[in-house]
């Protein structure tokens, strides 16, 4: 299967164009919340033009440091998005034109490039990481997604071996399919399993049975670092003539 490097853009629109200032409170960067004091996160969108860009959205850690920032340039369809660590040292910046990345590059906490990539047309021409003390080192993708243990072969296997077909589905079911949404987090665990995508309440809760019992996940990453991800699994239920 084909790995493919996605970003995925948070676009928060004002409910009133006449402001040309907004400020939300984020918790876990889902759920908004009323207050400051609440939140884990605060986003102001500034649609002022100004510097040379449309609008500006900067995102900021609970101690008020600068967390990120994107630059867009209507015109041009540019976006210019640099994220920090929260001693403000400068940690990700990308560039894109017209839906199309152009550069990537990170820093170590210290301040020195850890990674440089180019790219045409969304495919990376030339690619370096490095050290923290700056030494060129083996490339590694900046984004890797979980695996189940043994890859997937195994994980079909795992599924084919454990789901128990419920009963009202064989006498009564139609074929179908149901997908689970759940995060595996920097350990690998699975946690808040839930139905995507329903097909019957008894093939819905075998599929959850199942999920909630796998073993540990190989985590993804976020250049190098494990972080959380959130993935769709597919069951399908099907009745043979």
């Amino acid at each position: 299967m084909k790995k493919y490097l996605c970003f995925v853009l948070f676009v928060f629109v004002s409910n009133s164009i006449l402001k040309a200032q907004k400020t939300t409170y984020y918790l876990h960067g889902l759920d908004t919340v009323a207050t400051k004091e609440n939140a884990n996160e605060v986003v102001v969108v500034d649609r002022a033009k100004q510097k040379g860009y449309d609008k500006a959205i900067r995102y900021y850690y609970k101690n008020d440091s600068l967390k990120r920032e994107e630059f867009y340039v209507d015109t041009m369809k540019v976006l210019t998005w640099k994220s920090y660590y929260e001693t403000g040292q400068l940690k990700e910046e990308f560039i894109w034109v017209k839906n199309n990345i152009q550069q990537l590059k990170t820093y170590w906490p210290k301040g020195s490039l850890k990674r440089d990539e180019t790219y045409e047309q969304n495919k990376m021409i030339e690619g370096k990481c490095f050290t923290a003390s700056g030494k060129e080192m083996t490339f590694y993708p900046y984004e890797v997604m979980p695996e189940f243990p043994g890859g997937e072969v195994r994980l079909n296997k795992y599924l084919l071996s454990n789901i128990k077909v419920p009963k009202a589905f064989l006498e009564n079911g139609t074929s179908g399919k149901v997908i689970i949404q759940f995060v595996i987090d920097e350990t690998g665990k699975i946690f808040e399993p839930k139905i995507a995508q329903h097909h019957m309440d008894e093939t819905d809760a075998e599929a959850l049975r199942v999920i909630r019992a796998m073993p540990l996940w190989k985590p993804g990453k976020q250049d190098g670092i494990p972080v959380k991800v959130s993935y769709r699994l597919p069951i399908d239920f099907s009745i043979q003539e």
